[in-house]
């Protein structure tokens, strides 16, 4: 089993990108800004994916998950992480009414200790052959807590995934972030969760947060502080609208779709526990 290792949050100064930036053209949703650093060194990988088209797909997700107007600069770069750390996300700025991160920055481990998988057809999942769908009652009705693969075969079997890894990430710039002064107020009303307020979906829903981390605690979500070795996970409801109650984002898609959809066959999962239990893990962001 891989060590696991705490990521490390800061809020620091901005920083300009300056080899790529993508924006969605979409004004009827949120922004994602995309800034390719290019400054750090490309690490070993297997899969033959592009670095920057995957982290597209990834803010792709997100701009299809929440469709309030906000924009989010991310400068994004391979970068030195050590030991057990997968990446790094850092709140960089933030403000406006409702508070929301403005721009943030992402750095993906390049020191050699992540074995990473760089899917070169990110909008398909040929590389894993069993989707599970999880489900949960919170307080607010029974929604779902996790879109999982698992079963990986060739470059994606004994690898971290990429998307996955990047999908988190930019989670954090939506509202799960330690130094994001909405969360800390969040985090900090009647226990360590999320209570989900109307207009939202499962309204009355708590939402478990990680004891000392900005990550939630249900292992099935994309925002669990753990990756999972030859898995990937999707958006969940729970991971939406954790972030959307945090950010105060009021227009949420729960069951986001890019131009892949999900199986129609999905597998049922006996023991939240059971199947991610037994894989290897990573600790993500703090």
């Amino acid at each position: 089993m891989a060590t696991a290792k705490k990521f490390n949050q800061l809020l620091g100064t901005a920083i300009v990108g300056a080899a790529l930036a993508v924006a969605s053209a979409d004004a009827s949703a949120i922004t994602i800004v995309r800034n390719f650093l290019g400054a750090g060194a490309a690490p070993t990988t297997v899969g033959g994916g592009n670095f920057q088209t995957i982290f597209n797909v990834a803010a792709d997700w997100w701009e299809a998950a929440i469709l309030d107007v906000h924009t989010v600069t991310i400068s994004y770069d391979w970068g030195a992480q050590g030991g057990g750390t997968l990446a790094a996300h850092s709140l960089l700025t933030q403000g406006g009414t409702p508070n929301r991160e403005t721009s943030g920055r992402i750095i993906f481990d390049n020191d050699g200790s992540t074995s990473w998988f760089l899917d070169p057809t990110p909008l398909q999942n040929e590389e894993y052959s069993t989707f599970t769908r999880t489900t949960q009652n919170l307080g607010g009705g029974v929604m779902n807590i996790g879109r999982v693969w698992t079963g990986a075969s060739g470059n994606a079997l004994g690898n971290y995934d990429l998307l996955s890894t990047m999908i988190h990430e930019i989670g954090h710039s939506l509202g799960l972030s330690a130094a994001n002064t909405a969360f800390q107020t969040e985090a900090g009303t009647n226990g360590r969760d999320v209570d989900v307020t109307a207009p939202r979906q499962f309204a009355g829903s708590s939402i478990p947060l990680d004891s000392t981390t900005a990550h939630i605690d249900l292992p099935t979500t994309l925002m669990w502080p753990f990756a999972t070795l030859s898995g990937r996970v999707y958006i969940s409801d729970a991971d939406t609208l954790a972030n959307c109650q945090i950010s105060q984002f009021t227009n949420c898609v729960l069951d986001p779709q890019l131009s892949v959809p999900e199986p129609g066959t999905l597998g049922l999962l006996a023991a939240s526990l059971g199947v991610l239990g037994m894989a290897a893990r990573r600790k993500r962001q703090a």
